[in-house]
């Protein structure tokens, strides 16, 4: 087994050097919002109420060829760069415990303090917390947004109905969706581009009525290692504005297998904008032309 690769020093207890400060690996641990991109199996984490510093936190998770909803307590140890999570399922009940200890100002170790830890769910931290600590650029963030002249509900219902979008949208060919509790989805969309051919997307989704939808994307072209989009539908002097808000995270060795050997990772985030920007503001216009002839 290589230093590089997690490693058991006792039955219970696994541990992981990173090449990151503690502080950067515990805020990844601590911040739902980012699982998403820094797990493959997760879609949406939320928090759904706290009791005696323990919260209560709903997940939505692929699982074979569904999304599946489940839910887990954690509570969160800042001072001690530690977090507890407890997973009901059925009948029994699992503990995790993880602690991140610094090394040195660039350096740091997780480790499972109690429970069982995926080596997988381990190595996709070390990849994300060293990817954000020293190669932030593969990061970006799109943001667009946009009134829109109708109810948040109306707003909320056409972006969910993804199946009805080709009666909508002259650039989407055809559209499936499967359904599953709690608002999980997955949808398959094909989509005319502009050079003329078809181009076809997969996603998990969760619908959180009327204000939240979340997406991540499955099927993800070369020069993509993550891809998770969250519409906020909220209102601001009466009338109703959509946020899209799109997190992307680069897969540098990809760069030249999609643009060619000339192009590097400027060439890259550019790309990237263009066509991720350009689609979410196609959609955009759609929702304000679908309110507009309603």
């Amino acid at each position: 087994m290589s230093p590089r690769e997690p490693r058991v020093s006792e039955p219970a207890r696994v541990e992981l050097p990173v090449r990151a400060p503690a502080e950067s690996v515990y805020r990844l641990l601590a911040d739902l919002d980012a699982w998403p991109r820094v797990f493959g199996r997760f879609v949406h984490l939320e928090r759904l109420g706290v009791e005696d510093g323990t919260e209560r936190v709903g997940v939505w998770s692929v699982s074979g060829d569904g999304v599946r909803y489940g839910e887990m307590r954690r509570r969160l140890r800042a001072r001690e760069l530690r977090v507890e999570f407890r997973f009901p399922d059925g009948s029994r009940t699992e503990d995790l415990g993880l602690a991140v200890t610094a090394l040195s100002e660039r350096e740091s170790l997780v480790r499972v303090t109690h429970g069982a830890a995926r080596a997988d769910d381990l190595s996709s931290v070390r990849a994300a917390a060293e990817s954000e600590f020293h190669r932030p650029e593969l990061r970006l963030v799109l943001r667009d947004v946009r009134r829109v002249a109708a109810s948040p509900r109306d707003v909320f219902d056409f972006l969910y109905a993804a199946d009805r979008w080709p009666e909508h949208m002259p650039h989407v060919a055809a559209a499936s969706l499967r359904r599953f509790p709690e608002g999980g989805q997955l949808v398959e969309v094909v989509t005319r581009e502009s050079g003329g051919g078809l181009l076809t997307t997969r996603n998990a989704r969760v619908g959180r009525a009327p204000g939240l939808l979340v997406y991540k994307q499955l099927l993800l072209p070369p020069i993509g290692a993550s891809h998770c989009v969250r519409w906020r539908i909220g209102e601001s002097s009466g009338a109703t504005v959509l946020t899209a808000l799109q997190e992307v995270t680069l897969r540098a060795e990809g760069v030249v297998e999609l643009l060619g050997p000339d192009a590097d990772l400027s060439v890259a985030r550019d790309f990237a904008r263009r066509e991720l920007g350009g689609k979410m503001r196609l959609l955009l216009d759609c929702v304000s032309a679908r309110a507009a002839g309603r």
